[in-house]
C-alpha cells in the first residue's frame, strides 16, 4: 500500500532517494491502500484526474476535474473492472431439445455469476415444435447453481398453433419473480406449436457464486421435441452490487 504527497523535498541524498521511490510506488500502484489520497497531497499540487485503487471499499476511482470528490470507475476483483459489454451469446443454428417434462436447457449453456452481485438480462426465442399431439403448457425458468437472493422480469410472448404467422396479438404478458419454473402458456394438444417470446429483467446473487441457466419446462412430454429456432439470443450485464438500490448515474 502506497500513498504520497507528490512533493519531492529538498533533502539529503539517501532521504531523497526513499521520498522518491515512494512516489514512485504510490503511481505505479494507483495510490492503492484504504487512505484517501486527497487527504495526504501536497497542498500546492492539484490532483484532478489523480487515481486510487481503494482497497477498504476494493473499488477504482477517479478524482474529479474539480478536485471536489471520486468518481467510482470500476470494481478491483472483477474482471474489466465490471465494466465489460453484455455477455451475448446467440443461436447460429436451432437447438433441438428432448420430448421430456423436465427442464431443459434453452439456448444449451450457462453463465458465470459473480457473488454478490445485480445483473441485467434480456433474452428473445423462439421455441416451436412440428409433432406430437399430448396435452402440454410451456413454462420458462432459470436454473444453475447460483445463489440468487431475487430475480424479477417481464415475459411478453406468442403461443400460436400455426408456425410464426405474420401478426398475432400477443397472449401472455407476465410480471415475473422467481427463477423457478412459471407456466406461460393454456394446453394445448396441437401438433404443430409455435412459442416466441422477449424476456427483460434483473436478477442478483448472494455469497454464493454459480451459473445461470435460462431453461424451459413443459407440463407433459409432448410426442415431438421443441427446438430453439436460430437467431435466438441471449444477454446479460453486471449493473451494481447486490444488496441495495442499483443508482447509475446520480438518480437523486
Amino acid at each position: 500500500m502506497a500513498t504520497h504527497d507528490y512533493n519531492i523535498a529538498n533533502q539529503t541524498g539517501a532521504n531523497f532517494r526513499a521520498d522518491l521511490n515512494n512516489a514512485l510506488a504510490a503511481i505505479v500502484s494507483n495510490n492503492y491502500g484504504s487512505t484517501d489520497p486527497a487527504t495526504v497531497l501536497d497542498a500546492g499540487i492539484n490532483g484532478q484526474c489523480q487515481w486510487w485503487a481503494d482497497s477498504a471499499t476494493g473499488l477504482l476511482k477517479l478524482r474529479n476535474t474539480g478536485d471536489t470528490d471520486w468518481v467510482v470507475v470500476g470494481s478491483l476483483s472483477d474482471a474489466y473492472l465490471g465494466l465489460a459489454p453484455f455477455a451475448y451469446y446467440r443461436l447460429n443454428s436451432a437447438l433441438t431439445g428432448a420430448d421430456v417434462n423436465t427442464a431443459q436447457n434453452l439456448f444449451g449453456v450457462g453463465i458465470s455469476l459473480a457473488a454478490d452481485s445485480v445483473y441485467e438480462f434480456e433474452m428473445v426465442f423462439r421455441l416451436n415444435k412440428t409433432g406430437g399431439t399430448t396435452v402440454h403448457t410451456v413454462g420458462i425458468g432459470f436454473g444453475g447453481t447460483a445463489g440468487i437472493t431475487n430475480i424479477a422480469y417481464v415475459l411478453t410472448g406468442v403461443f400460436d398453433s400455426a408456425v410464426a404467422p405474420s401478426v398475432t396479438v400477443p397472449d401472455v404478458f407476465n410480471y415475473v419473480q422467481t427463477a423457478s419454473n412459471t407456466t406461460m402458456t393454456s394446453s394445448s394438444s396441437t401438433s404443430a406449436r409455435d412459442f416466441r417470446a422477449s424476456v427483460f429483467g434483473t436478477v442478483s446473487t448472494n455469497a454464493t457464486a454459480g451459473t445461470f441457466i435460462p431453461q424451459y419446462t413443459l407440463s407433459n412430454a409432448p410426442g415431438g421435441a421443441y427446438t430453439t429456432s436460430l437467431g435466438s439470443y441471449v444477454k446479460l450485464r453486471k449493473i451494481g452490487t447486490s444488496g441495495s438500490n442499483v443508482n447509475i448515474g446520480g438518480w437523486a
